[in-house]
């Protein structure tokens, strides 16, 4: 076989091996193959988890807690929840505090001040006492309507309005998260208000 002829195949067979070799290579690239999938954020903990990514790009914001509203509740067969309605048959409006933590736990991560005389179609609001992270997890809420000491025959102390059981982050949209109960004819609305950051 003719020296230069052989030669030319050697070159071309080398180089055809070379550039096989390089397609190999960049075929494992991971970056080459982020290209061609969709990153995203994949921890169910946060609001921004998507069940449809294919790696998690650490793009993940999670909900810290702002602050809380009773948008409303229900009254007690018209008598609402406080001791005055049974003295004076006057109606007065609840005297609410609202507490909330995750379902297992033995203290409430959130149990707020009392606000006084909020009428049950009020927007009730209070500020987070700190910004806790919240879960993809189960949540208990109870809404009472503080009667203090119980000076009166009739007074039975604190009444429980309503508890509930939710799931913040299946719940959470645009900084809100969003708990509807129906209690009877009438209903009751929490609202937990939250701000998304990088994990703290």
């Amino acid at each position: 076989m003719n020296k230069i002829i052989f030669k030319t195949l050697l070159l071309v067979g080398l180089g055809t091996s070379l550039l096989a070799l390089d397609a190999c290579k960049k075929a494992e690239d991971p970056n080459l193959l982020r290209s061609t999938k969709r990153g995203g954020c994949t921890d169910i903990d946060s609001p921004m988890y998507d069940t449809e990514l294919d790696y998690d790009d650490q793009s993940c914001l999670y909900a810290y807690t702002k602050a809380y509203t009773i948008s409303y509740y229900n009254r007690n067969n018209g008598a609402d929840w406080d001791d005055y309605w049974c003295i004076t048959s006057q109606y007065k409006p609840a005297d609410l505090i609202l507490r909330v933590k995750p379902i297992g736990d033995t203290d409430w991560m959130f149990e707020s001040s009392v606000n006084e005389d909020q009428d049950y179609n009020d927007s009730t609001r209070w500020g987070a006492t700190a910004a806790i992270k919240l879960l993809n997890q189960n949540y208990t809420f109870e809404l009472i309507d503080e009667d203090g000491a119980g000076n009166w025959t009739c007074d039975t102390g604190s009444d429980l309005i309503y508890t509930g059981i939710f799931n913040p982050i299946e719940n959470a949209k645009d900084g809100v998260v969003t708990i509807k109960r129906k209690v009877g004819q009438d209903s009751i609305q929490l609202l937990i208000y939250y701000d998304l950051k990088q994990e703290l």
